[in-house]
């Protein structure tokens, strides 16, 4: 597990004799807490019982520490509990032992105490009014036909701050299990739970801070026909999103599901399709993108795919999803899980590992190989990195466990475990890389000012200074009504490579907000910069205004079958736009007479002056708008 800020991240794992450790490290690949880290616990486990069910979970203290979770089994004790520590910022144990807490000799403190059966936990920060803490979540297993869900709350001190034994989440009849949690910013957090109490498994869910808020064993978050398993909960703002598998008869795959912070449901009821195309939607994993809407990644049977959402539970990217990465002679439920992280501007790091077999035609043998990748998506879903990703490690061993986060403005740190395929103990190692991903310094100088005339407001002129690494990028210029908006097609202005802009459709209300980068419509290289609307300058008279010039852009870019052009006309001119091949052939015309100032669009449907369709190829089409020209490229992939 791991968990970071913008300069450090820190890592848990257990060893093979069952002790936790925790390391801290730096931007540099520096350890922090001595060459081998600390020593947060152990596991009082016997050789016969074999490993936990799942490995420690951590979760932030707020502070700059972590508090970490992990399952324990004594000999003298029926069944597993459940203990925790809380790690400092600075690598020191903060709840020692013979403190008054009870630690049943394990060093830690006990949040689930035996008797009784308590696994798969999960762990979340909790943020009260009077404490800061974590919640810890489990499966209460004393009966394998009657299992429930019980959480207890340990407080930064380590007190226990809940009833002995943990409080009930769910405790109704029939088998509840498979729990996730997820934190919500402001304090609480969130429970989901597969639950059968009707039969086939259905999934539930259910706030709590130390105790419930919802009704009494949960709501339900989808009970249509079929099963729906393995539930993942996220949250942003006050709203949670469920992600299960489903196999309802009308069509199953990837479902999700928004509920508010009064258990009020926002999609669908039953949920809505997260992937509506037929197939294997396999360990599922997501996460907000800070806008609302959130990214999901999956395997399929023929690669790992992602899809993005927005608040309103419309896909964003392809039908099928995004294939991230393409695979021969794998086996997708072979592998490990896939995990994401997104930066504040909506772009999302996924990291997998992958193991594929080769096999040699008329040979009697095969080959394994084994590697782990991360790739980067912008908010439109396309790569920019190289199309099979940044390798982390092309090791010749088994990986295992990959994660991803973001740290800082401009980088990823990825940490993955490595099974020495060599040794005869089949040792393992941790492993973590870091990515550095630089962009141009955002743009400088953005500022506008009103134009108006006898008859009212003209609009406003958007200016500023030129970049000194635009290369043979452009300029992309985005508008929105709120100070947070997410830069998509639907609010770009436009692509130009000159400094400035004049927007003739700005009004008084609602408030506009502009943001400027540098890159292309579908990729921008660097951060943005953003212009309130308060910082617009008041009115200036149209004789100061300078010239303005045409804007040319069009989307989606590369395209198939068709494509927009939009361009921008700065005044009344005879406009004449048209398309070439590479060689400077005339492919056709698209317009060609007299416009008057003003934004416009066409469609091009990919086909030549004669309707016949041209075949994939790179494609310029040009503007004359009275006596100025500009020219721009286009894809098109059949």
């Amino acid at each position: 597990m791991i968990l970071g800020d913008d300069n450090t991240v820190i890592i848990v794992w257990w060893t093979d004799s069952y002790s936790i450790i925790a390391q801290k490290i730096d931007l540099e690949g520096n350890p922090l807490w001595g060459p081998d880290g600390i020593n947060v616990g152990f596991m009082m486990r016997q050789a016969i019982d074999g490993p936990p069910s799942q490995p420690p979970q951590i979760a932030s203290d707020g502070a700059g520490g972590v508090i970490v979770a992990w399952e324990n089994l004594d000999f003298y004790v029926l069944g597993p509990f459940i203990t925790a520590m809380r790690v400092h910022s600075t690598g020191i144990l903060m709840w020692e032992p013979g403190g008054g807490h009870s630690t049943w000799g394990t060093g830690a403190v006990v949040v689930a105490p035996p008797p009784g059966r308590h696994e798969a936990h999960r762990i979340a920060t909790l943020k009260n009014y009077y404490y800061d803490g974590a919640v810890v979540a489990w499966v209460d297993c004393d009966d394998w036909d009657n299992q429930n869900i019980y959480a207890q709350v340990v407080d930064n001190m380590g007190n226990i701050r809940g009833p002995a034994g943990g409080f009930a989440i769910c405790d109704t009849t029939g088998v509840q299990n498979n729990c996730d949690i997820c934190a919500l910013d402001f304090g609480g957090v969130f429970i989901v739970w597969q639950d059968e109490r009707n039969g086939d498994p259905d999934i539930y869910i259910q706030r709590c801070w130390s105790s419930p808020r919802f009704q009494h064993q949960g709501i339900p978050v989808c009970t249509a026909p079929g099963s729906q398993t393995d539930p993942i909960v996220r949250t942003y703002e006050a709203f949670a999103v469920v992600a299960w598998s489903d196999s309802r008869p009308e069509g199953g795959g990837l479902y999700a599901q928004k509920i508010d912070y009064n258990g009020d449901i926002h999609w669908a009821p039953d949920g809505i399709p997260v992937c509506p195309e037929s197939g294997a939607k396999l360990m599922p994993r997501f996460a907000p993108d800070n806008s609302g809407g959130y990214v999901f990644v999956w395997w399929g049977y023929d690669g790992l795919y992602a899809q993005r959402i927005d608040s309103d539970g419309n896909s964003l990217w392809e039908p099928g999803g995004i294939q991230v990465g393409s695979f021969e002679y794998f086996i997708p439920h072979e592998q490990s899980p896939p995990t994401l992280t997104i930066d504040a501007d909506g772009n999302s790091y996924i990291c997998w590992a992958i193991s594929t077999v080769i096999f040699f035609p008329y040979e009697p043998y095969f080959e394994e190989k084994e590697a782990v990748y991360v790739q980067k998506l912008n908010h439109l879903g396309i790569k920019q990195w190289t199309d099979e990703g940044v390798p982390l490690s092309t090791a010749d061993n088994k990986h295992i466990g990959p994660k991803v986060l973001c740290v800082g403005d401009e980088s990823v740190i990825g940490s993955w475990a490595e099974r020495n395929n060599d040794s005869w103990r089949w040792e393992s190692y941790i492993y973590c890389q870091h990515i550095d991903c630089p962009v141009p310094d955002k743009p400088a100088g953005l500022a506008g000012r009103h134009f108006s005339d006898e008859n009212g407001l003209l609009g406003v002129l958007l200016t500023w200074h030129p970049h000194p690494d635009l290369g043979g990028k452009s300029y992309v210029l985005y508008k929105g009504f709120e100070q947070d908006f997410i830069p998509s097609p639907e609010n770009l202005l436009c692509e130009l490579s000159d400094t400035i802009y004049f927007d003739q459709n700005w009004e008084w209300m609602p408030h506009a907000y502009y943001k400027l980068g540098v890159g292309t419509l579908n990729e921008c290289h660097s951060w943005y910069t953003t212009l309130e609307y308060e910082e617009v300058y008041t009115d200036t008279d149209i004789d100061d205004m300078p010239p303005a010039r045409i804007g040319l852009y069009n989307y989606p870019n590369p395209f198939n079958p068709t494509t927009t052009i939009k361009y921008c006309l700065p005044k009344n001119c005879s406009v004449l736009l048209e398309i070439f091949d590479v060689s400077g052939k005339r492919i056709a015309g698209l317009v060609n007479k007299f416009q008057e100032k003003g934004q416009y669009e066409i469609e091009w449907n990919g086909q030549d002056q004669n309707g016949r369709s041209v075949s994939s190829g790179t494609y310029f089409y040009r503007l004359q708008a009275g006596k100025e020209t500009i020219s721009k490229k286009m894809v098109l992939l059949r």
